[in-house]
């Protein structure tokens, strides 16, 4: 998945509704909480932080700063924050803090991941890779 900014013409989501969404309020907040520390850490150090240091910095345990990690990555599908966080920050350019969380953004899925996805709800238990591989004919 890869999300992006909405344009003027899409309606998109509410970044902070898509959080929630997906994450619960809780977890959206700590999302946040997590993208606007790294972000503030990164102008600081002027390179992007590592969890321990972010943990560190703001006196989280290390295990708060990698759960916080993976439910960015959960929700978003980034694997850092550097990518999300330069998109919040292009819509706060143009539209006022008051924009941050009410950013409207779109989630592109490629056809693949959409096609494994709906194998997930036929099978839940089961990994992507390992719908994919369920998806691959079988020789006898």
């Amino acid at each position: 998945m890869t999300i992006r900014l909405a344009t003027n013409s899409e309606a998109g989501i509410e970044f902070g509704d898509l959080l929630n969404e997906r994450l619960g309020r809780s977890g959206g907040a700590r999302v946040f909480a997590f993208l606007l520390a790294w972000d503030r850490l990164r102008d600081q150090l002027e390179r992007a932080p590592t969890r321990n240091e972010i943990a560190r910095r703001y006196g989280w345990d290390r295990s708060t700063a990698y759960r916080d990690r993976e439910l960015l990555q959960e929700a978003t599908g980034e694997q850092t924050p550097e990518r999300i966080t330069a998109l919040l920050l292009e819509s706060v350019r143009s539209g006022g803090l008051g924009a941050l969380l009410a950013t409207p953004v779109i989630e592109e899925v490629d056809d693949r991941e959409q096609a494994l996805r709906s194998l997930a709800d036929w099978e839940p238990d089961l990994g992507l890779e390992e719908l994919e591989a369920s998806r691959q004919p079988r020789s006898f």
